[in-house]
């Protein structure tokens, strides 16, 4: 299920740029990040220091970012990330280059992004992180409903109704753009 897929590839995300790292670990774990933007644009900062100064942590999270927007194809907000990053490495032969490095490829990426791309890359990494809970509650719902047509489905999510699937709607209507992420349950339009 792309649903799954998709919040495998934020955890693992997740797992790289934020938990691998004490400082971004006990500052994300602290929660003051969700009210003080002074502490999410530090986060942010130091996320993007990390994915610029560590050839590994940059390699793994483009790679799952990548992921993230082949399955999210039609998210308007991601379209011109994807735009400027799909010539980014054509005719490179990225198994090459992972493996061994190349200076004229590291010295051109650094001056086509610098803080430009990498700043994006993080915000939007960031932005599915935050996202990650709705997803895991329309994952849920999906589950604990059964529902299979699209519209019922969406329509036992808009509810109001106060029965056992009040604190899964709670979750995934905090996000925006939920409706987006259940597209991608496997639901008959």
């Amino acid at each position: 299920m792309k649903l799954l897929f998709l919040i495998d590839r934020i955890d693992n995300l997740k797992s790289i740029l934020i938990l691998e790292d004490d400082n971004l670990k006990q500052m994300w774990k602290s929660r003051y990040w969700r009210k003080d933007a002074t502490v999410r644009k530090h986060i942010h900062f130091v996320m993007v220091q990390r994915f610029l100064g560590e050839r590994d942590v940059q390699a793994s999270s483009e790679m799952l970012l990548f992921d993230c927007l082949n399955i999210l194809e039609n998210r308007k907000d991601l379209r011109d990330l994807w735009e400027k990053t799909n010539d980014l490495f054509k005719g490179a032969n990225i198994a090459d280059f992972l493996a061994h490095g190349n200076p004229i490829l590291q010295t051109i990426g650094n001056i086509l992004r610098e803080e430009d791309l990498p700043s994006e890359f993080i915000g939007n990494i960031m932005e599915l992180i935050k996202d990650v809970d709705a997803m895991r509650a329309l994952s849920e719902m999906w589950v604990k409903t059964k529902l299979c047509k699209e519209s019922k489905f969406l329509a036992a999510v808009e509810s109001d109704e106060q029965d056992e699937h009040m604190d899964l709607r709670k979750r995934i209507k905090k996000c925006s753009r939920w409706k987006e992420y259940a597209s991608l349950l496997p639901l008959k339009r």
